[in-house]
């Protein structure tokens, strides 16, 4: 369903307020921003958040974790299969716990095998 924002918001500022159920193409979003065409928001133009930056706007913290972190415990997975461990992690996440090292060495053990013996262990 197509609706002109700009009538629908005409016909009930008379009013003061209004609520209205609505889905709004993306694309027509955009054209209304600027309807000459010439400074459309499209796939060019890129935002640059600092996440902790907005987290601390929010008085909330987050740890981030990534593909690297796990190839640091695992370095014998690749990057798919270190972002499939951090998937498994987040799925099992106890908050009581939270994340260490050795929870997503054990998801890895547990999804891909123990990590292959090094040849560190023989020479000590």
């Amino acid at each position: 369903m197509k609706v002109n924002i700009r009538n629908l918001l005409e016909d009930y500022a008379a009013y003061g307020t209004m609520n209205a159920d609505v889905r709004i193409a993306v694309e027509d979003l955009m054209q209304c921003l600027d309807p000459s065409g010439k400074e459309a928001i499209d796939g060019r133009h890129e935002f640059d958040i600092d996440i902790h930056e907005r987290l601390a706007e929010n008085r909330q913290i987050a740890h981030i974790w990534g593909t690297d972190d796990v190839q640091d415990v695992r370095p014998d997975l690749d990057e798919d299969q270190a972002w499939q461990v951090l998937r498994d992690v987040e799925k099992r996440l106890d908050s009581q716990y939270g994340i260490s090292w050795g929870t997503i060495e054990i998801i890895a053990d547990e999804l891909f095998g123990p990590a292959p013996e090094t040849g560190d262990a023989e020479e000590a």
